[in-house]
Order: C-alpha cells, then structure tokens, then sequence
C-alpha cells in the first residue's frame, strides 16, 4: 500500500506543532543567502507525523577562551536543566557588566523541516533533491499562518502536499536595516505541480527524509557546563583548551574545531539561518574583543 498524506496526518500534524509549542547531516540543511528567493515544498513524515518538525533550542557566542564561534543545543530542548540559561539569569540579575555579559548566553528557538527543493537560484544541482530547512520565529509564523491561523482556509494541508493540489512555499531572503536577513516577505504561493513529480517519485522522497531529531547532538547537562566553564569561564589552562573545544559533529552542532589559529572567521545566527560575520585576530584588544562579541550575540 502506498504512503499518502492524509488529512487525519494533518490534523495529528497541528497537534505535534502545538506541543512543540509548550515544550541528517549539516550539510543538507538548505543554505539561503540574502538577496534570494527560494522555492521548497514541505515534506511531511509519514512514518510518524510527530516528527515532520524538529523544535530545539541553541546557544552559541565567540568562545573567551578561543576566539572561535561554539554552540549546543540546550537542554531544555529535551526538559532538562541548563546551567548556560541558569546563569544568564543569574547575570541578568547582577550589576551593568554582568547584564552586558549575559547577552552572550541567549537562547535561541529555532526548527528544522524536511522540504523537497523545486528552485534553489545560488544552486541548481539541489534542485529536486530532499534538504533540510533550518528556520526561526519569522517563518515559523508564515508556517502556522498557513496551516492553523489566518490562511489555514486557503492553504491548510495543501502546504504538504506534493500532488499537483500542493503548495509552494517562496522563501524571500532579504536585508533588514541592521544588515542581517530578514525572512518576512516569504509566503505560500497558490497550488502547482512540481516538474517531474509522479506517484513513485513521491514514494522515494517520502523514504528519504532526514530524522531531523538526530542532526544535532543533544549534549548531557554535565557536557554544557563543561563548554560554559571552558568558553565563557576560561576554567582550563590554554596547553588543554584543545582538548577540551567540542569536535565537528556529523550533525553540525558545534560549528568549532581543534584550537583558536591566529584568524578565526566567526559564524552568527541571525534568526532562521546561519551567515559568515567577521574575523577576529590575535591582535584583537579586549575591548574591541568585547565589543564584537556584543554585536555578535545582540540578535540572538
């Protein structure tokens, strides 16, 4: 019997996304540049509905110890404590420098979908290929508008829909006055086939989905008070910082890698993607250390 979506799965869909709510690989997640415009159709799971989105929450900021970008998924992804969150509160209680300091340790939500690529402009070669969508509140909103708020009647379950009734969703890339992209003009477009798209076709994209849960590495509590006490205490000496920096993960959990070299191109998440943003050298003073750090963390 073949896979289809049905509209029991949507409903069970709206439910799992409500849950959320309260509660593959890195190179496969879709990269969107500023300046484009994006056409994906979502994919569901049909194996298990529940998993269609994945919702996590980050942090991430420039390492004191380092100098380079690191980041985890927090614990509170899962229900669990987070000593990176407890002590952003604690510092947000203190004086004026430790408000400043706590700025570093925002968290940050963000979700991950499958989608079926029918037009990436920066990269032909994904175009019908399955990658992953790594987004914030902004399309997560366009997302929830669409399916459960303001436009469910117009679009609803057709944003799933890999028939010919389906729905494309345009996601526009722009600049916002800070210089940052922005992702508010993106929307869903009226139904449409997607070229070369037939029963089986939709069959194989179905069994090629991404297990979205298993991109990142949930870290133990224990393992990120381990990266708050070396990247924002500086508790190990520098001969075994190396050691103790998180390694590539498969999954692109932490974006850091062996030691600090002399220049280190820095890594922001800005909203619902992730984009190059400055070197930081050697030379560096503190201050102007200080400073980029703020700037890097101000939207996060």
């Amino acid at each position: 019997m073949s896979k289809k979506f049905s509209a029991s799965m949507f409903d069970a869909l709206k439910g799992a996304m409500a849950d959320q709510r309260s509660g593959g690989n890195f190179k496969d997640i879709l990269k969107t540049p500023i300046g484009n415009n994006f056409l994906v159709r979502l994919v569901p799971d049909v194996n298990d509905i529940s998993k269609t989105m994945y919702h996590y929450f980050s942090h991430g900021w420039k390492s004191l110890a380092t100098g380079q970008f690191v980041s985890t998924v927090c614990p509170t992804t899962v229900g669990n404590r987070c000593s990176i969150c407890e002590e952003r509160v604690r510092l947000y209680r203190g004086d004026d420098e430790d408000k400043e300091n706590a700025k570093l340790l925002g968290r940050k939500e963000q979700w991950l979908v499958n989608v079926y690529v029918v037009d990436d402009p920066t990269s032909s070669e994904n175009n019908g290929s399955i990658k992953m969508v790594r987004y914030g509140k902004q399309l997560d909103k366009v997302i929830r508008d669409a399916t459960e708020g303001v436009d469910k009647d117009e679009f609803g379950a057709r944003v799933f829909d890999l028939t010919d009734d389906g729905c494309n969703l345009r996601i526009a890339v722009e600049k916002n006055d800070g210089g940052y992209p922005t992702y508010v003009s993106s929307k869903f477009l009226r139904e449409s086939a997607i070229d070369g798209m037939t029963d089986s076709k939709i069959e194989k994209t179905y069994d090629g989905l991404f297990e979205l849960d298993k991109v990142f590495e949930q870290k133990s509590s224990e393992e990120v008070k381990e990266i708050l006490d070396t990247h924002f205490f500086c508790r190990v000496s520098s001969a075994s910082v190396a050691d103790q920096l998180p390694k590539e993960e498969s999954g692109g959990t932490e974006v850091v890698t062996n030691t600090a070299p002399v220049e280190a191109t820095v890594e922001k998440v800005v909203d619902d993607t992730v984009v190059p943003e400055s070197t930081a050298t050697a030379s560096d003073s503190d201050d102007n250390v200080q400073d980029k750090l703020n700037d890097l963390m101000k939207d996060l």
